[in-house]
């Protein structure tokens, strides 16, 4: 089974980017503009490394990604679709191997589910959130996307650095609804305030859509804003945009990934990787 997942990111990359595989079983992708989005700038392998292998890896992206300006993270994954995982939902025993090397060599890893449908819609008989979805449309949609996306902050970030990350992120969005390339939604309330958003992005060659970050405001989750988002965003991308598969990721086991079946989604595979975090400042 093909790992359509990772494709699906590095396709996103690709618009603004550059995806390139290189000989020795790994792809190189590097997003300029975004220098500090993890998953924006960095190699994918064909396989879980060894853990012999583990810091030979982090001298080829030091060499190939970290050398970019503005590249401080180190961020390694490898594709699901490997000889060593016979079912692509459960993780192999090189997998696993793989995640303890990157965790003993000061790594974060991760492990989240890739998951699909060709249609979604809300759960039958769930009551109606109180917010409507649309696309974003003017300047003061996109800056309260803005203000949306920012909650999405981590206290262990800078936060005048992650503002800047969500700056960029979704002025690079808004460029690829520009170019008919996705749509960015809103969850509005009748008062016209925005207390969710999210993207889908399209690949016009094949119809191989992916979502963008699904944010709903502390407030209103629960009140199934996010499952109607997902549904009617979907919906919206299938008929207007030409998507023909819809992809989206979450971490295993989370509520996350619950409302995602809930409107159709389901499971094809894990998303396995490791990243670490730019060193803090040096003292003056």
């Amino acid at each position: 089974m093909a790992d359509r997942g990772w494709d699906t990111e590095l396709m996103i990359v690709a618009f603004e980017g550059e995806v390139a595989r290189r000989p020795g079983g790994y792809v190189r992708a590097v997003w300029p503009a975004m220098p500090d989005f993890y998953w924006g700038n960095l190699l994918l392998l064909d396989a879980p490394p060894a853990p012999a292998e583990v810091a030979g890896w982090c001298d080829v992206f030091e060499r190939e990604v970290g050398s970019l300006p503005g590249v401080r993270h180190v961020t390694i994954g490898w594709r699901g679709d490997h000889p060593g995982r016979p079912d692509p939902l459960a993780l192999g025993a090189a997998d696993r191997v793989a995640l303890a090397a990157f965790g003993a060599a000061g790594f974060i890893t991760t492990e989240c589910v890739f998951l699909a449908a060709e249609d979604v819609a809300p759960p039958a008989g769930a009551a109606p959130p109180p917010t409507v979805t649309r696309p974003l449309a003017s300047d003061a949609d996109w800056a309260a996307a803005y203000d949306s996306q920012r909650t999405a902050w981590e206290p262990n970030i800078p936060r005048a650095a992650f503002d800047d990350f969500v700056r960029r992120r979704v002025a690079a969005w808004r460029r690829l609804c520009d170019r008919g390339a996705a749509a960015f939604f809103g969850a509005f309330l009748p008062d016209g305030a925005l207390v969710g958003s999210c993207g889908v992005v399209v690949r016009p060659e094949d119809g191989l859509a992916r979502y963008q970050s699904v944010v709903v405001a502390e407030p209103l989750r629960g009140r199934g804003v996010a499952t109607h988002m997902v549904a009617d965003a979907g919906r919206w991308a299938l008929a207007n945009l030409g998507a023909r598969e819809l992809v989206i990721s979450a971490e295993a086991g989370t509520q996350a990934e619950r409302i995602y079946a809930r409107v159709g989604f389901r499971p094809f595979m894990r998303q396995l990787g490791a990243f670490k975090r730019p060193p803090p400042p040096s003292s003056p």
